[in-house]
């Protein structure tokens, strides 16, 4: 904007005003000069002020600034934000039954898994929210996850008010370049493990147009049972984000009993969280038994998924038919009603709109109606081999 100069009087009308006028005219022609230059030093300070502004901002523009800067990159380009400008200032609040980990963090009874959903997943986890599901299980892998459309549906369903960021938990997970289609890796696959990771974390964070996640876990180890040094990498660099309070939970996936107790003796943080695909046949554990055990010993929550689809003899066991029936519930809910009595957290990806609702009572009625110790003793050996 053109800025004008005030306007003065020239120095010949300034001499006739004053000889004309004798002192009464000067003494008034003086006053009209300081007013003058009164007005010519507001101008310069304001001048100042525009060509010269402060540089200190406030907090909520620079935190602001930065998370528009993150959700615009990409996944190889993009740069985590410090803690000090981007640490969470919503958290989890827990609004249904809950599961509290060894840190205090809360967690839902239940997470709505997202996997094998493809182009269905953004309808799908809209209708999970619809229902109430107010957890997802998700990871950064385009070969069976769809976690852009989950994004999707997250911000659309807390811009139509459904819910706020801080009552959402959000869990994702790093998964090594073994486990995606070649060329569809969220990260530089020729970078170090460490910046893989936090790559593949800030895409995800990109996804859910959010500066924070939940939980955040390696989704398997590299090698079968053991460790590798790279999974001690992938663990130093979601330990590094947890301390930076860019995650509230570290944990792991399909680890079997060996591989979680190694990790264990190594770890400055012990896991929060073990995701486990669960099996009957060895009591409601994980495929050779052993995590649960590890879990109960390290305060880690167990997290079962795969409780249907691994279990489907079991769930058609006369036993467990004869449970379902005298509660009059579904072989599914009993299924879940131990798992959750327990003190597992289950994950569910069903489709059905039904089910939904069904699994949710269950999470919601946990206390009210306990399964009884002979019914409990019946679930645990209903698929043993």
């Amino acid at each position: 904007m053109e800025r004008r100069t005030p306007q003065m009087a020239s120095r010949h009308s300034r001499t006739r005003l004053v000889s004309a006028g004798g002192d009464k005219k000067k003494s008034k022609g003086s006053f009209v000069i300081m007013l003058v230059l009164v007005n010519v030093l507001v101008l310069a300070g304001f001048i100042w002020k525009v060509m010269f502004p402060t540089t200190g901002g406030s907090a909520k523009s620079s935190v602001a600034a930065v998370g528009t800067s993150l959700r615009g990159a990409t996944a190889t380009s993009v740069a985590i934000p410090s803690a000090s400008a981007s640490t969470p200032t919503t958290k989890y609040t827990c609004v249904e039954p809950c599961r509290v980990l060894s840190n205090g963090v809360a967690m839902p009874f239940l997470l709505y898994g997202t996997a094998w959903k493809k182009e269905r997943t953004e309808a799908l986890v809209k209708l999970a929210f619809r229902n109430g599901f107010r957890g997802i299980d998700s990871a950064n892998q385009g070969r069976h996850y769809n976690e852009a459309a989950t994004g999707t549906a997250v911000a659309a369903s807390i811009a139509k008010g459904l819910f706020t960021r801080g009552e959402l938990f959000l869990q994702s997970k790093y998964t090594y370049p073994r486990g995606h289609e070649s060329g569809s890796e969220p990260y530089d696959v020729s970078a170090t493990v460490r910046e893989q990771v936090r790559q593949s974390f800030a895409s995800s964070l990109q996804k859910f147009g959010t500066d924070y996640l939940d939980s955040y876990l390696l989704h398997g180890p590299l090698v079968k049972k053991r460790l590798s040094p790279s999974d001690r990498e992938v663990w130093a660099a979601l330990e590094e984000l947890y301390a930076e309070g860019r995650v509230r939970a570290i944990g792991v996936s399909n680890f079997d009993a060996h591989q979680l107790a190694e990790l264990i003796s190594f770890a400055k943080v012990v896991p929060h969280l073990a995701q486990v695909r669960t099996f009957a046949s060895t009591g409601w554990d994980d495929r050779t038994g052993g995590v649960w055990k590890v879990c109960q010993e390290h305060s880690i929550v167990y997290e079962a998924y795969s409780l249907l689809t691994a279990n489907r003899a079991a769930l058609k066991s006369t036993a467990l038919h004869a449970v379902a029936a005298s509660r009059k519930e579904t072989e599914q809910q009993i299924a879940f009603r131990y798992a959750l009595g327990l003190g597992m957290v289950v994950l569910t990806g069903t489709t059905d709109d039904a089910h939904m609702a069904q699994d949710l009572f269950v999470a919601q009625t946990l206390n009210e109606a306990p399964l009884l110790q002979t019914q409990k003793e019946t679930i645990r050996t209903a698929g043993m081999r």
